[in-house]
């Protein structure tokens, strides 16, 4: 998603992530391997001095256990200097220098944490010509060059949002996409390249799905690692309401959740099932600035869990469809952009979707997924998902959203849930994490809601 028109906000302050205060460097992953990231701004002038919004970020990632980090950086910011570019770099340009920063301070956090850092590269405007096919390949090497080491880079993205920055062809996208490919590949094979930052989710036939089914088509021979794209809530159309995350798109067979399920149908029959899915950015449905009343924060902490649910537990053919998720943006929630994303409150402290996030993790990390118990797209009967740990199950249930829009009804309706047998002992959580202990049965009646519930169950042998 373009985040230009925030950057006059950027004059107050640079928003960098810190993972725990481990030694256990890389990515997060939870049983089943799955990883999970998230997104910050990451760009100092030194490590050393950090102001307090920044260390809002520091202490929420912290708090969140996640090492796998996005940030964003753009070509216009660096300058070129004895023939290749500076470290000092400058938004929103080199040649309007509002906000400093130093690139070897940024990565020095990433280096200090623990941090594996998942840039994604892009430029703006991206005009097609001889030199943007140059200039901009030679750059993302130059970065990657320069960072992969200190920074952990396993993964790159590439150009943010085609649909809206993109000024050529798809084929031309492609080239680029390509180059960037070649050379980065060249120096760090050991590194996974990905397409560009694709967003699709709105739910008709534009440039988007132009750009997917050129990227899709083997024919045309595109170089890519993994599949990258933005998984922001599905609309029919720019400023309509977000639609439920288990609503079925009408128009565009890739937007929404279902829809990758089809672009992983794509990726498979042209032989390329080990090429991975992320969902390499995401929020939930609050891009309404700093001022939020309750009632619409809890509705985007249900939509959030749900939605990462859903796309943590989806298949095709018995297989997983994602591989990973880069969930949320951790900094402070202002007026507008990117800014006005964020999973802070303008406070620093935590919005009810970052706690909802927080909990269901913490539940579902150290389980492997067992099975979809119940539950279909464009349907009302209640969600459940079915996790394993040794003797332990864990299930996560919801009552779907009515209607198009998401909001919160206040209303449960009970689901029969019947286990193999008779369990030692069982406890309910609720959304906040909340304990109550409940009579072990076969047959465990559950209340559900919008917001997800969490039923662990333990058996004696």
């Amino acid at each position: 998603m373009r985040f230009d028109v925030f950057l006059a906000a950027l004059a107050l302050a640079a928003f960098p992530l810190a993972a725990q205060d481990t030694k256990d460097a890389g990515p997060t992953r939870d049983a089943d391997g799955f990883l999970w990231g998230t997104e910050v701004l990451a760009a100092v002038e030194d490590a050393s001095q950090l102001p307090d919004h920044v260390r809002w970020s520091l202490d929420a990632v912290r708090e969140s256990g996640l090492t796998t980090v996005k940030v964003r950086f753009q070509r216009q910011f660096f300058a070129r200097k004895s023939g290749s570019f500076s470290v000092e770099g400058a938004m929103p340009s080199a040649r309007d220098p509002r906000v400093r920063f130093d690139l070897d301070e940024t990565v020095k956090l990433f280096k200090e944490r623990g941090w594996s850092m998942v840039p994604m590269l892009s430029a703006y405007p991206l005009e097609v010509n001889d030199g943007t096919l140059n200039d901009y390949p030679e750059w993302v090497e130059w970065f990657v060059s320069r960072c992969a080491a200190d920074a952990d880079i396993r993964y790159v993205e590439l150009v943010n949002c085609p649909v809206l920055d993109w000024k050529g062809t798809p084929a031309q996208l492609a080239d680029a996409n390509n180059l960037v490919y070649e050379r980065v590949k060249k120096k760090h094979p050991e590194i996974l390249v990905g397409t560009v930052g694709f967003e699709y989710w709105v739910d008709a036939s534009d440039r988007s799905v132009e750009q997917v089914e050129y990227f899709l088509d083997p024919k045309n021979d595109v170089k890519f690692d993994f599949w990258a794209f933005h998984g922001y809530p599905l609309v029919t159309r720019i400023g309509a309401p977000f639609r439920p995350p288990t609503r079925k798109p009408t128009r565009n067979k890739y937007a929404g959740i279902p829809g990758i399920v089809e672009v992983r149908r794509r990726l498979d029959a042209n032989g390329w099932k080990d090429r991975p899915m992320f969902d390499t950015e995401h929020v939930g449905i609050v891009p309404t600035g700093p001022r939020i009343d309750d009632e619409r924060d809890q509705a985007d902490a249900a939509y959030m869990v749900q939605e990462l649910l859903l796309k943590r537990t989806l298949q095709l053919d018995g297989r997983r469809c994602l591989d990973g998720i880069i969930a949320l943006k951790m900094y402070a929630r202002k007026e507008s952009g990117e800014f006005a994303f964020g999973s802070l409150k303008p406070d620093g402290s935590a919005s009810r979707a970052l706690h909802a996030v927080r909990v269901l993790l913490a539940k579902i990390t150290g389980f492997k997924h067992a099975g979809h118990v119940s539950g279909e797209f464009d349907q009302e009967d209640v969600w459940v998902e079915k996790f394993r740990a040794g003797r332990k199950e864990l299930y996560v249930f919801f009552k779907p959203f009515g209607g198009d829009d998401v909001r919160l009804d206040g209303k449960a309706v009970k689901h029969t849930l019947k286990l193999e047998k008779k369990p030692s002992s069982v406890t309910l959580f609720d959304a906040s994490g909340a304990a109550t202990k409940m009579e072990p049965r076969e047959a465990v009646v559950l209340e559900a809601e919008n917001a997800p519930k969490y039923l662990e169950v333990e058996y004696s042998e």
